[in-house]
């Protein structure tokens, strides 16, 4: 249940450059601390968490190891390793268009919580004065067996020759599977949205350096009020920082 796609978790809006690059192979290893764990609107740990990644590129394919480390009392009252996902994914540019498509398995150590999977697809462009589109669809084929879907839209301004800004906004929509699985709610309809500023700063070596703010909250209050009840909040506000480092 990783925040950006594979990640961070995976931004919605896809742009593949692992797969595209010049490299048959690269390897990233990262960690980020986030004040609070907020996935799909929904708060999994209200206490600061950590959450290490690793990922293997080659030939279009990627393979993401992805963890969620509480570092104070959950939802689940763990202080320890409490989620690990894995990503497969398939990255092509088609014209203009980055496509990828995927499979994400969730693992949940320790808990009573079942895991589950998903299939995913995900397809970004470019438009005008470099807004990226990113459009990203899941299907739950383990415990749910529904559908959560996301529109992103973001810019990124270069700040200066190693310092990058990036500005995204996202909405979703889910079917009645997914909101009776995750919120008892029998309908579907827009769910969680958000807002979030990032800066990344680039080292020399492939390291980087990243810290943002992200807001997020509910379309429809039914949706909102079941969050709140269920998870113990129905916005959220998050600060992130994170390092990582390419080879």
């Amino acid at each position: 249940m990783q925040t950006s796609l594979f990640l961070g978790c995976f931004l919605l809006m896809t742009t593949a450059s692992a797969a595209h690059g010049t490299h048959p192979l690269s390897v990233s290893v990262g960690v980020e601390s986030d004040t609070r764990y907020v996935w799909r609107g929904q708060t999994l740990s209200d206490d600061v968490v950590t959450q290490p990644s690793a990922t293997v590129s080659a030939f279009a394919v990627s393979g993401n190891l992805w963890g969620n480390v509480a570092l104070g009392e959950g939802v689940e009252g763990s202080f320890d390793l409490d989620e690990v996902d894995f990503t497969l994914s398939y990255d092509r540019r088609l014209g203009p268009v980055d496509v990828t498509v995927g499979w994400i398995e969730y693992v949940f150590p320790g808990a009573d919580t079942n895991g589950t999977r998903e299939v995913y697809g995900t397809i970004g462009f470019e438009t005008v004065y470099g807004l990226g589109v990113g459009l990203a669809a899941f299907r739950d084929v383990g415990e749910v067996n529904g559908v959560y879907s996301a529109l992103s839209l973001g810019r990124q301004f270069a700040l200066d020759r190693s310092v990058a800004l990036e500005v995204e906004l996202t909405s979703s929509w889910a079917d009645s599977e997914y909101n009776v699985a995750y919120f008892g709610v029998s309908d579907p309809g827009f769910g969680d949205a958000g807002a979030r500023v990032r800066v990344t700063y680039a080292f020399s070596r492939g390291y980087s350096v990243t810290s943002g703010v992200r807001q997020v909250w509910f379309w429809d209050s039914r949706l909102r009020d079941a969050a709140r009840d269920a998870y113990g909040a129905g916005t959220r506000t998050s600060l992130r920082i994170g390092v990582s480092k390419q080879w």
